[in-house]
């Protein structure tokens, strides 16, 4: 059988994308001498900061608690440890549908009665129109590379006769951008940054002329 002739050249294709959705982790610490007091002081700041949240017009289902814990506190100054309380932790991430109002939901958290924001983490919820785009790029790479092969050979590039993706892109989950460190309330401002999908393929066109 005669073999087809071609030229197999490597296509990359970028993307980049702005993030949409923002998480950010809020915590609630409460320090009593009992641990029923640390509970309970624990839940009413909490309850505040869901009522805060919600008054921003955040969803209940964009409100997911993540973790609570109680903790007995110790002063080790002396000879034997002496218990001194307990320490009530909750945990709550909230989804921000809004790049302009992640900086505002710290800051109404914290007023709340939140005392700690653990991190953010952005990302896009919708990767796949900027997939399509990124694959079209390569494609396009990986013809552009074969012409100037065809060019300098003295032939012409023909029709695709196989086409392999590389560099598949993360689906299903969000995008992953970035994850800021703790901060505290001083009119919050937020910067997203960018993140980019990377698509890359293997193509073999058809020889002509």
């Amino acid at each position: 059988m005669e073999q087809t002739q071609g030229i197999t050249v490597h296509g990359i294709g970028r993307v980049t994308m702005r993030p949409d959705t923002a998480s950010v982790i809020l915590g609630v610490e409460s320090l009593q001498r009992s641990a029923r007091a640390a509970q309970e002081a624990g839940s009413r700041q909490m309850q505040s900061v869901f009522a805060a949240l919600r008054g921003l017009g955040i969803a209940d289902d964009d409100l997911s608690t993540q973790q609570v814990s109680l903790d007995a506190q110790y002063d080790y100054s002396g000879e034997a440890p002496r218990q001194t309380g307990y320490l009530a932790n909750q945990t709550l991430m909230v989804q921000v549908r809004s790049m302009d109002r992640v900086g505002p939901t710290i800051d109404t958290a914290i007023e709340a009665g939140a005392t700690r924001v653990n991190g953010i983490t952005f990302s896009v919820a919708e990767p796949a129109e900027a997939e399509r785009r990124a694959r079209t790029l390569a494609i396009g790479d990986a013809r552009a590379r074969a012409e100037t092969l065809a060019e300098a050979a003295g032939v012409k590039v023909g029709r695709a006769l196989s086409i392999v993706e590389g560099g598949m892109p993360q689906s299903g989950p969000p995008i992953i951008f970035a994850r800021a460190a703790m901060m505290e309330k001083a009119d919050t401002s937020v910067a997203a940054g960018t993140s980019e999908i990377t698509i890359e393929v293997d193509v073999t066109f058809a020889i002509e002329g």
